[in-house]
């Protein structure tokens, strides 16, 4: 049995003294004396509530002194010296009597966030009313505003109705009080008190690691100074390995040139996790997890330096490129005093002068072709900088602001941001790689989940009318997946909740576990003992929808219907009709949506049943999107509807729009765990960023996921996926990797339980398998995903699209197709749209059209029947008939931009290039990055080519190029290849 320590801590009168300001180090000692030892969270929590800055600081004093010492992680004793000075304390009175004031070289300007920094830095904690107080008087409006922007910046912070100044806020005072004229020697010598506080232990630091040039030295203490190890504790617990990446980016600055250690070698070195490292780093160059801001001059793929802002270098730097600047705007001025012909701004010049000169005398030459791509970010930078600016100082610095303002409107025309590089590369292309987006059923907030109806407030009234803020607080630990808290919450309140409460969250917890047999049996015991009531219906529905048992699921929510006709249960029945039966799906929503028109459980399924409809991945998304606009602007906190509408985005192919709707309203944040959003959220940001092609940065999501929820099983996903469509498409080939792939996959299954999330694991793995191995590993594995969920009618459907795209495999699809008619009945049409199309693959045109036929006698308005029934009627010359066909499929859907395509296909195929040519170009305005158009441009090439029109095909030929490189190549052959030997007839442009 273990003991829980009890901490004694100080009498009131040494936590709060009536002078002004505390000693925490007679506190801090006060309690190592008293105690046989001291954890950090001891000396934060109340009533003694020293802040981490404050404790970070005092602790190392004390370190450093010799009058305590950290025996173990977390844990801190006192020394026979720090006995004997508490003692000297406790009969001296070491408390300052009156409070620190600023200088009147401060006070005489009106800047009161400067005030308030300088009052900060310089006591132990202030009070709100020691600034309202003579000798400063800030008035309660003035306090208020600049109090807050330090709190928001982080340089202060605020505990018990003290406020104190940070780390990040010490940097921003020293740097604050080189605006003034003050003595340089006071500034020097406070900041060397700061480096005795650390010399000590950066000195060891120093020998065990055998860092000797003063360079490397003086950047890492640099950094130490800056960089508030506390702000990162909670994720990171030792402190060495935050230093060690300090030392990485100390060492990696180009003055080192050419000297460079990658990431791996480093991790390697100095012993440091791969993962932590590349995430910090991020963190901290990237995401701004600090105020100072630093520069990354990357060099290639193996070499990037850090120029940490405000150090000698960069101070230099922006020097000179000031100088440049100011001499580009007055010259441009003065030509255009003159009355002579404006000329605008020569950039290239600019950089061209910038780039001889800092290369003479900062940088090393061979970093030229870095720098000029370096110094536009920069000098936009520096034009955001001074446009931004609160207050200038000066006339010279109203001066430098026009003119950084002006050359800013330069590179504006150029591009901004990462577009900035226009210069030197093209403009970013809106096609996209084809990817698979099943995998996002496996999110968690996807589908309504036992979590989401306990959330709900009729759900609340029916079942946990009473005890409001216990379940506030295990609701809170549900959503972050604080399962440990929960069981403890529950155990410990057994007698406070009911029976029906407590079986509840039980059923939850085994959910949430993967325990779905033992939910199973819960919820049976609930169905029994409260057969009238629909929550033992919903939960046991909901456990078999995870299971894969989806006929069971629907058997279940349906009997439980027949006793309460509760919308919670329509909405769950509707999400397993969407993976069943998905017609149905929105039959039963409107059925009942007409009476309960503000009901979020069906507002929100009947989104989900829209999104997920096929004809909401090629057509317009006004519904989806009114859908999903009105249930953020109904309930604006619910962060699902958030993600929800980042995935209608990604299903139509709008990945920048996902990317950025998430970067604005989805922030994760790694000391906070919140597992259902921010696993969301990477695995939107990854995919968005691979199908645009941006493997680095989709690889950057990896290294967070991984970090922040290292135990989660999409965490897996997200890195097999980004390296498996690497292998795919060979974004990286030296970053390809094979094992990594498939071992990220097991690693992700091993932890899965849900039956229904496996299936789509493996079916994702086949899909790339098909690509990289071929038919028979996909077809393996896709048979492993179809085992686990049988009555999942899309994963068979993927197992027809692996046959498809191998011609010897035709005659087994046309068995399978069979089988699935037997199977799911329900799903005819689509079935037999796949099958006329084999019949079509394989040559056989004329049974694909019969098949297409007797089709659409049982499905009338089935557009896409119509469509294909075109295409495979202009296949055999049957142009008028085909005609007819897509004219009935575009009276159906006139925005469908594929079925002009298909238009233009049989003008082609009856030689009428310049109609064809029309309605190909129609098909591209409507949708110019649809999934058609790599084909499109091809069949364009062979029209214009034909029209003798050698230019025009050249272009569209190029772009076609461009573009099938873009799709799977499984896909990309099963539609080229025909096409290829009628423009080889040609004979002009070879293919």
């Amino acid at each position: 049995m273990s003991i829980t320590k009890i901490t004694r801590y100080p009498p009131e009168e040494i936590i709060t003294p009536m002078k002004i300001n505390k000693d925490f180090e007679y506190i801090i000692l006060w309690m190592l004396y008293n105690n046989e030892y001291c954890t950090w969270s001891d000396f934060k929590s109340k009533p003694v509530n020293i802040s981490p800055a404050t404790l970070s600081k005092y602790l190392n004093i004390l370190i450093s002194n010799g009058y305590i010492e950290k025996e173990k992680k977390g844990e801190y004793k006192i020394t026979s010296e720090g006995r004997s000075q508490y003692t000297e304390l406790q009969v001296k009175d070491s408390l300052e009597t009156s409070l620190n004031y600023p200088p009147e070289v401060i006070t005489k300007t009106r800047e009161y966030d400067h005030w308030i920094l300088w009052m900060l830095y310089n006591n132990a904690y202030c009070k709100w009313s020691d600034f309202l107080e003579p000798p400063l008087s800030i008035n309660q409006s003035s306090l208020s505003k600049n109090l807050n922007l330090l709190l928001d910046k982080e340089f202060a912070e605020k505990d018990n109705r003290e406020y104190r100044v940070t780390r990040d806020g010490e940097t921003a005072y020293f740097k604050m009080l080189k605006k003034y004229d003050l003595d340089r020697q006071s500034i020097l010598d406070e900041e060397i008190k700061r480096v005795e506080v650390i010399t000590d232990k950066v000195g060891k630091f120093f020998d065990k690691y055998k860092i000797e040039e003063d360079e490397i030295r003086y950047r890492f203490l640099n950094m130490v100074l800056r960089l508030d190890y506390t702000k990162v504790e909670a994720t990171l617990s030792d402190e060495v390995d935050f230093d060690k990446i300090l030392l990485f980016l100390s060492i990696n600055h180009p003055d080192n040139y050419p000297n460079h250690i990658t990431t791996k070698d480093f991790a390697l070195e100095y012993d440091i996790k791969l993962t932590t490292l590349n995430f910090f780093i991020e963190k901290i160059v990237e995401d701004k997890l600090y105020a100072i801001k630093f520069f990354m001059l990357k060099v290639d793929d193996r070499t990037t330096y850090y120029i940490q802002a405000e150090e000698r270098l960069e101070k230099m730097l922006s020097v000179i490129i000031e100088d440049y600047i100011r001499k580009f705007t007055y010259l441009s001025k003065f030509q255009k005093k003159n009355g002579e012909e404006y000329v605008p701004p020569d950039i290239n010049q600019l950089l061209d002068d910038v780039l001889k000169d800092i290369c003479s005398n900062l940088f090393h030459e061979d970093l030229k072709p870095s720098l000029r791509k370096f110094l536009v970010e920069y000098i936009e930078h520096l034009a955001y900088k001074f446009e931004t600016e609160k207050s200038l100082i000066n006339h010279t610095d109203k001066i430098k602001g026009i003119a950084f303002q002006n050359v800013f409107e330069v590179i504006q025309s150029f591009g901004t941001s990462e577009m900035a590089s226009t210069i030197s590369k093209p403009a970013e292309n809106d096609s996209y790689y084809f990817l698979h987006n099943r995998i996002f059923d496996t999110l968690d907030i996807i589908y309504l989940s036992k979590i989401d109806f306990f959330q709900m407030a009729e759900f609340k009234k029916d079942y946990l009318p009473k005890n409001a803020e216990f379940l506030a607080i295990i609701e809170d630990k549900l959503t972050k997946g604080s399962l440990a808290k929960v069981n403890d919450l529950l155990t410990n309140n057994l007698e406070n909740l009911s029976e029906i409460e407590l079986m509840i969250l039980r059923d939850i917890i085994y959910t949430y576990n993967g325990e779905f047999e033992d939910s199973v049996g819960l919820t049976k015991k609930i169905i029994e003992k409260y057969p009238d009531e629909y929550v033992g219906y919903l939960f046991q529905s909901i456990t078999y929808f995870l299971m894969g048992r989806f006929k069971d699921a629907l058997d279940i929510a349906d009997l439980g219907l027949s006793i309460s006709s509760n919308v919670l249960l329509v909405s769950q029945k509707a999400q397993i009709l969407i993976n069943y039966d998905h017609g149905k799906a929105l039959e039963i929503i409107d059925e009942v949506i007409e009476n309960y028109p503000d009901n979020f459980a069906l507002l929100r399924t009947k989104f989900l049943t829209v999104m997920t409809d096929k004809d909401c991945c090629i057509g317009t998304i006004d519904e989806p999107l009114k859908l999903i606009n009105l249930l953020i602007d109904l309930y604006p906190n619910d962060s699902e509807l958030l993600i929800l509408k980042a995935l209608l985005f990604i299903v139509t192919h709008k990945y920048k729009d996902a990317k950025n709707w998430i970067k604005e309203n989805i922030k994760p944040n790694v000391f906070e765990d919140d597992p259902r959003i921010d696993i969301a959220a990477y695995l939107v940001l990854s995919f968005t960023y691979l199908a645009r092609g941006k493997f680095e940065k989709a690889l950057n999501i990896v290294r967070m996921a991984e970090f922040h929820y290292p135990n989660h099983p999409l965490s897996h996903i997200i890195t097999g996926l980004v390296h498996g469509f690497n292998l795919v498409y060979n974004f990286n080939t030296e970053k390809a990797n094979r094992d990594l792939f498939r071992e990220e996959f097991q690693k992700a299954i091993s932890m899965q339980q849900s039956r229904k999330k496996l299936s789509r694991y493996y079916q994702l793995e086949s899909y790339i398998l098909n690509e990289t191995d071929g038919f028979d590993e996909a077809i393996k594995i896709i048979n492993k995903a179809i085992e686990l969920s049988p009555e999942h009618v899309d994963i068979y459907f993927t197992k027809a699209h692996i046959y498809l795209a191998y011609d010897d495999k035709q005659e087994e699809v046309l068995e399978f197709y069979d089988e699935l008619f037997e199977k799911f009945p329900h799903e005819g049409k689509d079935i037999c749209m796949m099958k006329s199309f084999s019949y079509y693959a394989m040559g056989n045109t004329t049974d694909g059209i019969k098949i297409l036929e007797d089709g659409l006698k049982i499905y009338p308005n089935s557009k896409r029947m119509f469509n294909n029934l075109a295409i495979f009627l202009s296949n055999l010359g049957k142009f008028d008939e085909a005609k007819e066909a897509i004219e009935k499929a575009i009276k159906i859907d006139p925005l469908e931009a594929n079925f002009y395509d298909s238009y233009g296909e049989i003008l082609m195929n009856a030689k009428k290039y310049e109609e064809a040519i029309e309605k190909f170009t129609q098909a591209l305005i409507i949708n110019p990055t649809g999934w058609f158009a790599f084909h499109t441009f091809l069949k364009l090439t062979k029209c214009y080519k034909s029209l003798g029109m050698l230019d025009k095909a050249n272009t569209c030929y190029e772009k076609a190029k461009f573009l099938i490189e873009k799709v799977l190549p499984g896909k990309r052959k099963m539609y080229v290849d025909k096409l290829d030997e009628s423009i080889k007839e040609l004979n002009k442009i070879p293919i």
